[in-house]
């Protein structure tokens, strides 16, 4: 993705849902197609902990929507005591801390994937999603 497509994005975004989001600027030692080895390329990230607070600061409808699912604390609390009791879970630090509240604690799914978002641009995308969220958010 160029810088100007990159920029667009936002600007789509911010008009949406009224996130303000700004890419943190990273330089990682890429392979570039026509060049030798490795190079040096800026890539524009979004943390994850500023996509979560630019949604819950686009108002209380995006952010149940995008994260909770419209789920209560009540089911939110429920579905982490159920995952407390699976042998794969029931280790997680999350779950032994007594001071983190069940009712407020997100369950976040990354993926990561190539696109071609035009021809000859292949990107990795990274994606977040809660899993109290449904459908496309």
């Amino acid at each position: 993705m160029t810088k100007t497509q990159e920029r667009d994005l936002h600007r789509w975004v911010k008009g949406l849902h009224g996130m303000n989001l700004e890419p943190l600027e990273v330089t990682m030692n890429l392979n570039v197609p026509g060049e030798r080895g490795e190079a040096p390329q800026t890539v524009p990230v979004l943390l994850p902990h500023e996509i979560i607070d630019a949604v819950w600061h686009a108002g209380a409808l995006q952010f149940g929507r995008s994260m909770t699912g419209g789920f209560g604390d009540v089911a939110m609390a429920q579905f982490w005591d159920h995952c407390s009791q699976q042998e794969e879970w029931k280790d997680h630090p999350c779950l032994k801390d007594p001071s983190i509240l069940r009712s407020r604690l997100l369950p976040i799914c990354l993926h990561v994937d190539g696109a071609e978002f035009y021809t000859n641009s292949e990107v990795m995308v990274w994606s977040l999603q809660s899993l109290f969220s449904n459908g496309h958010v």
